[in-house]
C-alpha cells in the first residue's frame, strides 16, 4: 500500500518489490498488473493522478506504469 505522504525513493521501491511479490505469489498476468495495485494507491493526489491517466496507464508494463510513476512523483536531482 502505497500510503498519503510525499512519496521517497526507499518507500516507493519497497511498494514496487512488494507489488512484485504479490503478482508472483498471485500468479497475476502481466497485462493485469497495473490495474491490479490501482487500489493500493491511497495517497488522493497519487489517486487524481491515477484516475486521470488511467486509461493509458493500464495499457503500460508494470515496469513502464513504475517509470511514468517515479518521473511523476519523485522529486528531480
Amino acid at each position: 500500500i502505497l500510503t498519503p505522504g510525499d512519496i521517497m525513493l526507499e518507500a516507493l521501491r519497497a511498494w514496487e518489490l512488494s507489488c512484485e511479490n504479490c503478482f508472483s505469489l498471485k500468479g497475476i498476468t502481466a497485462s493485469n498488473q497495473v490495474l491490479k495495485v490501482s487500489g493500493s494507491l491511497l495517497d488522493p493526489h497519487v489517486q487524481d493522478w491515477y484516475s486521470n491517466n488511467c486509461t493509458c496507464l493500464i495499457t503500460l508494463s508494470f515496469s513502464a506504469f513504475m517509470t511514468e510513476v517515479q518521473k511523476y512523483w519523485l522529486p528531480s536531482t
